[in-house]
């Protein structure tokens, strides 16, 4: 096994389209730093080292890898990236996100249907995003993957998409 890191300092990551405004709801709750925060302490990161990359990784945020001069520190590469669901479900509900019909989700505030997400997933990167989907599941979020990307060899996130999952 060759395992050569990265030095922007992620092998595989999921970042965020803040730019998204085909939905004013989430395009707002994507912009929010709160919400960002809950999916971040939504999600597994152990559990995908352990299960889906052999213990490989080292899970962290995003940042520069310690041997560039661009690491910010520490602190910044485990910043939020704990697994905390119940931190993650308390910053949902102070941002008055609740599941009042009962059906396992959170509701929109516009329409009170579930809160959905939608994620592209190329196949190297399926079984990553469907642990996402789960986590973000357990934390109330309806998360609808579709399988493919609609990049069509670009390198930006179309403004009709919210995440991308990716290996630098």
């Amino acid at each position: 096994v060759l395992k050569h890191d990265s030095p922007d300092g992620s092998d595989a990551t999921a970042i965020v389209n803040q730019e998204f405004v085909e939905d004013p709801e989430i395009g707002s709750l994507l912009r929010t730093k709160d919400f960002r925060i809950a999916l971040s302490l939504a999600w597994d990161r152990e559990g995908v080292n352990q299960f889906l990359a052999a213990g490989l990784g080292t899970p962290q945020n995003m940042v520069p890898h310690p041997s560039t001069p661009y690491f910010p520190g520490e602190e910044w590469r485990v910043l939020d990236a704990e697994h905390d669901l119940e931190r993650a479900k308390s910053i949902m509900a102070e941002l008055e996100y609740a599941d009042v019909d009962g059906d396992g989700y959170l509701d929109r505030k516009t329409d009170g249907e579930p809160l959905t997400l939608f994620f592209q997933a190329t196949g190297v990167h399926y079984d990553f995003v469907k642990w996402i989907r789960s986590d973000w599941e357990a934390l109330g979020i309806k998360i609808e993957v579709n399988e493919g990307s609609s990049r069509q060899g670009t390198t930006s996130i179309p403004p009709t998409e919210y995440f991308e999952f990716f290996s630098s």
